[in-house]
């Protein structure tokens, strides 16, 4: 009778190992390792003064950050993922124009796409992000 009950106790242990083992996992996929982004934008030899830059690598999320007189930084969340990252770029001019938001009935400057297809929708840019550093990723862009 002993032995039946110290089998059955090894055989609960053995079950219990078993479970906590199989229960050890991370629960998914891990996230990229990032590291930060920053740089210089020009288009036509100026600074882009109002802009968007996006790093939209093969796997993991977009990060991207707003242009503001020619510079941008990407920090937020531990910045882009590491690895090479497809790279698009807006860059937006007032126009003489005013419209009317009709959710708030605000006036505000109508704005317009001044680079190519080729920067953003249709970019063919890239960077390599390196881990443990930040990475100077600065475009010269030409018509």
């Amino acid at each position: 009778m002993r032995l039946r009950a110290d089998a059955c106790l090894h055989a609960l242990g053995a079950a219990a190992l078993a479970i906590a083992i199989c229960g050890c996992g991370s629960g998914g996929p891990a996230e990229p390792e990032r590291a930060v982004a920053f740089g210089a934008v020009q288009y036509d030899g100026k600074p882009v003064v109002d802009g968007q830059i996006r790093f939209i690598p093969t796997n993991g999320q977009v990060a991207g950050a707003p242009i503001r007189d020619g510079k941008y930084r990407v920090d937020f969340e531990g910045g882009v993922p590491v690895g090479t990252s497809k790279v698009e770029v807006e860059a937006y001019e007032k126009s003489r124009n005013s419209v009317v938001v009709s959710a708030t009935g605000q006036t505000i400057e109508e704005s317009r796409q001044i680079l190519p297809p080729k920067y953003n929708t249709q970019s063919t840019l890239s960077a390599n992000i390196e881990a443990g550093k930040e990475n100077d990723c600065s475009f010269d862009l030409q018509k």
